[in-house]
């Protein structure tokens, strides 16, 4: 159950991340930096970069805590079984790929 919760929650932050990427890249081409363009599209996409972020941003926190409360959950049994332990790739590697997604869309 734990495993399913997080793989969805991965999927959410995959799509929040690419919404952000593709919208700021939109709102970036909509208005240029001397301030020609359509500023009605740029607000646009900037609201959707905007809400999409806090999106991933909550999503991340969500793995975070779903990670947490597992290897809580996982150090309180004494069992001898083999505990589901997530890599902490899920931990760093969403952020990261947001933040170069962000910076090959501005430059």
């Amino acid at each position: 159950m734990a495993r399913k919760n997080y793989t969805t929650i991965l999927v959410v932050q995959a799509l929040a991340g690419i919404t952000f990427v593709v919208a700021a890249w939109k709102s970036d081409r909509a208005l240029d930096k001397s301030g020609i363009g359509d500023p009605e599209r740029f607000t646009f996409w900037n609201e959707i970069a905007g809400i999409s972020f806090n999106v991933f941003i909550i999503a991340w926190l969500i793995g975070v805590s779903i990670l947490l409360f597992n290897h809580f959950n996982s150090r309180k049994s004494h069992e001898p079984k083999q505990l589901w332990q997530q890599s902490n790739r899920g931990v760093w590697l969403p952020p990261l790929l947001l933040f170069i997604g962000w910076l090959v869309c501005i430059l």
